[in-house]
């Protein structure tokens, strides 16, 4: 009986894992002028990468490809565990964009790189290129992501938003979202 009852368990926790797999992918609608209309546009020939965004979002937007890609997470995470109470408010919300050279797959990338828990995992789509959105919105955290997770080739694309609460982090997701509609992995 306790075999039947672990058995059932395990493929309980087998199927919750790969449920992103089995659903309809998440479809970010690609560029709408209108709404793009007089966005600057970051290009990386490195990384085979490229994307518009609002010249406004400058200050609080970067894009990185040498750090791992929980880094800014991290730095979050201990600037809000910093004694010093000027570092306590220092962020609300952080957008990113990433590019890395990886030999694997897209859940290997994942398991080797993101090292977080009770995170939500969707299938999203942008053209013809397929990824992952992970997330920690229903968790309560000091820090809320949003990862945007594509496999081109030997590339992995991410498109995040970090922020010190999930409200703000949905609140800014339709934004990012229109960034990423104008992505092109080339």
């Amino acid at each position: 009986m306790n075999k039947a009852i672990a058995a059932v368990f395990l493929l309980f926790g087998i199927l919750l894992f790969l449920k992103p797999y089995f659903q309809n992918p998440i479809v970010i609608p690609q560029k709408n002028t209108q709404t793009t209309d007089g966005w600057k546009e970051y290009k990386n020939s490195d990384y085979r990468f490229s994307f518009k965004y609002p010249e406004g979002l400058l200050s609080n937007f970067s894009v990185n490809n040498s750090q791992k890609i929980d880094s800014t997470l991290q730095l979050i995470d201990s600037l809000k565990s910093t004694k010093n109470p000027a570092h306590t408010t220092s962020y609300n919300v952080f957008f990113e964009a990433n590019g890395w050279k990886f030999d694997g797959t897209l859940d290997e990338f994942i398991k080797q790189n993101l090292h977080i828990k009770n995170a939500i995992r969707q299938k999203i789509q942008l053209g013809k290129v397929v990824g992952l959105r992970v997330s920690n919105l229903k968790e309560k955290a000091d820090s809320y992501y949003y990862y945007n997770l594509f496999q081109h080739g030997d590339y992995i694309y991410n498109f995040a938003i970090f922020a010190d609460n999930a409200d703000e982090v949905r609140g800014n997701t339709k934004l990012l979202d229109d960034i990423i509609g104008t992505a092109k992995f080339y």
